[in-house]
């Protein structure tokens, strides 16, 4: 709980720009992430 809200302390502090630029990394790992486990698995 306490890490759930160091987020969004974190998030709120931070310029938006730097909030896209996570979330746009985030979302590759996650991409990259299901596209490995679905070829492993195909």
């Amino acid at each position: 709980m306490l890490g759930a809200a160091g987020c969004v302390v974190l998030v709120a502090t931070l310029p938006v720009p730097a909030v896209v630029a996570g979330a746009a990394v985030l979302a590759v790992g996650v991409v990259l992430r299901w596209w490995r486990v679905h070829r492993a698995a195909g």
